[in-house]
């Protein structure tokens, strides 16, 4: 039984519609050889059915000659592949930080499948539903195969959405106009919570987990300065631009603040001196004074 809101049961006598899932079965691999032999890789976790659930129904043939299938992909594979180029920098395994919140804000409409210019539709995983791991749909992935392999799809079949979701599948799949309304994360229990623990993980998922998040001006500060970050790892790529970072705008704002109070009222008085020191202490843990400094 299905335990994700996203799915319902099927039973094996249903006729196939549109966001089935597919298993990888042998018999499906052995005709992939023959004719899609790319999507034999195992890196393909799975298909969905793409053709509309009424070009499917057996009378006693379906209305499509051919049934199309879109490829099923690993989420963190998919995520990490976007976030490293919405976030890109020119020195390999460094993110823009600036660029973070696209990247959430990307992840959070794949979760509640509201993407549409890049055609994901996430599958969250429930092994009842034939999705062991945190997966996407690749709508723009898709091969065909003739109706005469209808039987062998079926049997291949593994998982189905509930309607609202097949409707929001076929929506996505048929690039419509018209938004089709469905559960968001957030209109489930817990599932607020539940999705910003998912947006973290993906994140860092895949090989993420080696990059490293930075403002991407610190690297032009680097780069205007000479560093030649070109070629570096990650690693030392950081060590560099560490070096040629400049001061935070808090410890600016009181050096600043000292050395004008200095040259105002002297540095020869030792007590005068003190006060200024301690002007600058109390300015330093005040809590206005720190959001005034805040890098915007």
């Amino acid at each position: 039984m299905a335990n994700h809101w996203t799915y319902c049961d099927v039973d094996s006598a249903d006729d196939l519609a549109q966001g089935d899932i597919i298993e990888r079965s042998e018999e499906l691999v052995s005709i992939l050889q023959q004719v899609h032999g790319h999507f034999t890789d195992e890196k393909y976790l799975g298909f969905m059915v793409v053709t509309q659930s009424c070009d499917l129904v057996p009378r006693p043939k379906c209305k499509a000659h051919y049934i199309s299938l879109a490829a099923i992909r690993p989420a963190k594979v998919v995520f990490s592949s976007l976030i490293k180029e919405i976030c890109k920098t020119p020195v390999p395994g460094l993110l823009a930080e600036e660029h973070k919140n696209k990247a959430i804000d990307l992840i959070s409409r794949v979760l509640n499948q509201n993407e549409q210019g890049f055609g994901l539709f996430y599958l969250h995983n429930d092994i009842d539903a034939g999705i062991s791991e945190d997966a996407v749909a690749l709508l723009r992935v898709t091969i065909s195969l003739r109706a005469e392999h209808y039987s062998m799809i079926k049997e291949a079949r593994v998982g189905r959405l509930t309607p609202q979701f097949q409707s929001k599948f076929g929506w996505l799949a048929g690039n419509l106009y018209g938004r089709v309304a469905t559960p968001d994360w957030s209109d489930q229990e817990g599932g607020k919570e539940e999705q910003k623990r998912l947006v973290k993980t993906f994140l860092s998922a895949g090989d993420l987990s080696s990059h490293y998040w930075i403002p991407g001006k610190l690297i032009d500060t680097a780069e205007k300065k000479g560093v030649k970050l070109e070629g570096l790892q990650a690693s030392e790529a950081i060590k560099e631009i560490n070096q040629t970072k400049p001061p935070p705008p808090k410890t600016v704002a009181l050096e600043k603040v000292r050395s004008e109070a200095l040259k105002i009222f002297g540095e020869s008085d030792e007590s005068t001196v003190r006060k200024v020191e301690k002007l600058v202490q109390r300015l330093n843990n005040d809590t206005e004074f720190k959001r005034a400094c805040k890098d915007r």
